[in-house]
């Protein structure tokens, strides 16, 4: 059996696996979709519990889920 190169890519919103020899032919590859979700400004200040919430945030420490 050869060797192998397994690349492996966690994106945004994908998850992508691609399999080359140690030659780079491409053997396979597989690509697993999956949904997104933002969250808006005005959740993200419910959820510090800030009563007056700008477009940014000075402190990210303090950001949580």
């Amino acid at each position: 059996m050869g060797k192998y190169l397994l690349a492996h890519d966690l994106g945004t919103s994908g998850n992508k696996a691609t399999l080359f020899s140690t030659e780079g032919q491409l053997i396979a590859s597989c690509t697993y979709n999956y949904d997104v979700y933002y969250i808006s400004n005005e959740d993200m200040c419910a959820i510090d519990n800030i009563t007056t919430c700008g477009g940014s945030y000075k402190d990210s420490d303090n950001i949580s889920f």
